[in-house]
C-alpha cells in the first residue's frame, strides 16, 4: 500500500500565451535589512497583467550569499548559488506565491523577472569580478606638426614612452594626408588616406612605431604626440 500523497494542482508549463504575446514582470527584492521576503503575482494575474509564470531570470550577482525560492503552491525549491545570476524553470500555478531568503545585507539587492513564455535553464557564475578603476592618460603634449613636402617622412618618431596622438589633416587643404606605421606612407589605398578637415580616429592612436606621413606640396599635416 502507498504512502505517497497525490494532489493534482494546474501548471501551465509549455503553454504559449493565450492573448498579449510574451511578458514579462520583474520584481526587485531588498535584503539590506529583513532576510525573508513573501510575495505573490494574485494581484497582477487579476487585472490580466501576466497569466501565469513559466520561467524566471534570476540575478544573485550582488549577494555574497546563495538565495533560496520556494513556490508555495507546489513546493518547487531554487537555490540560485552567490554571485550566480541565469534563468529557471518555474513550476506554479496562476497567481504564483514565493517566499525568497537569504542572508541580509547592506546592499543586498536581488531582482527577478518572471516570464509566462518557457526558457531552458542557464546559469551564469558564480563570479566575483574585482573592478580596476579607469584611470585616463596623463602626460603633455608635443606639437609635430609640418608642412607637407610631397614625400614621405616620419611624423613621429618611434616612442616606447606614447600614450597616444592625434593627427588631422586641416580644412584648408586642397588634397588628404596619408598615414601608415612603421613604413613610408604612400598616396594610394596602401596608407591610411585623412581627407580635408578630418582626423585619425583615436581608436588607432595605439601604435609606438614610427608615424609615416605624406601630403601634397602646399598642404599641411597637423600633429600632436602625447607622452
Amino acid at each position: 500500500m502507498s504512502n505517497a500523497i497525490k494532489t493534482e494542482f494546474p501548471v501551465f508549463n509549455g503553454y504559449a500565451p493565450a492573448s498579449g504575446g510574451a511578458k514579462a514582470m520583474p520584481i526587485s527584492l531588498d535584503f539590506t535589512v529583513n532576510g525573508e521576503i513573501d510575495f505573490d503575482l494574485i494581484t497582477e494575474t487579476q487585472r490580466g497583467i501576466i497569466d501565469f509564470v513559466q520561467s524566471a531570470w534570476i540575478d544573485n550577482s550582488n549577494n555574497p550569499n546563495p538565495l533560496s525560492l520556494i513556490y508555495s503552491q507546489t513546493g518547487q525549491a531554487i537555490v540560485i548559488p552567490a554571485k550566480a545570476q541565469g534563468i529557471w524553470p518555474v513550476i506554479a500555478p496562476s497567481g504564483l506565491r514565493c517566499t525568497a531568503t537569504t542572508t541580509p545585507g547592506n546592499g543586498v539587492v536581488c531582482l527577478i523577472i518572471f516570464l509566462n513564455v518557457p526558457m531552458p535553464m542557464t546559469q551564469f557564475g558564480p563570479t566575483t569580478v574585482t573592478g580596476v578603476p579607469f584611470v585616463p592618460a596623463t602626460g603633455a603634449y608635443t606639437n609635430k606638426s609640418v608642412a607637407a613636402t610631397g614625400n614621405d617622412l616620419i611624423l613621429i618618431p618611434a616612442n616606447a614612452n606614447r600614450k597616444g596622438y592625434l593627427i588631422s589633416a586641416p580644412s584648408a587643404n586642397a588634397n588628404s594626408v596619408f598615414v601608415s606605421w612603421g613604413a613610408a606612407a604612400t598616396q594610394d589605398f596602401h596608407s591610411y588616406e585623412i581627407m580635408p578637415g578630418g582626423n585619425l580616429p583615436n581608436g588607432l592612436n595605439l601604435s609606438l612605431q614610427d608615424v609615416h606621413a605624406i601630403g601634397t606640396v602646399g598642404d599641411n599635416i597637423t600633429a600632436y604626440e602625447l607622452a
